[in-house]
């Protein structure tokens, strides 16, 4: 599941909607199927860095249980930066598939 204000599903769309006339923020919560596909995922990225920031151009990515174990183990929070958006798109299905076998 993709979890982001932008998808009309989100309850929190009308209000990011008005809030965000401009477009959407580039920070996603992606839930995968399985605990360890999420905790792998990170590391089979080769663009997206495993670390925790919000300030910085680069594009992050953390499984958020290993900060906060009230959250989901299935929960990773994405942080998409200034890299060509094809090459991100690419890194994430190849680290999918590489945690899906």
């Amino acid at each position: 599941a993709v979890h982001h204000p932008s998808l009309a599903s989100s309850p929190d769309h009308a209000i990011a909607k008005k809030q965000m006339p401009g477009g959407f923020g580039a920070v996603f919560a992606l839930e995968l199927s399985t605990e360890a596909a999420a905790k792998a995922l990170p590391a089979a990225l080769h663009l997206f860095k495993d670390a925790t920031s919000l300030g910085g151009v680069e594009s992050l990515i953390e499984w958020r249980r290993k900060y906060d174990t009230q959250v989901s183990p299935l929960l990773l929070r994405v942080s998409c930066g200034v890299e060509d958006v094809e090459h991100l798109k690419a890194d994430f299905v190849q680290g999918i598939l590489a945690v899906s076998k």
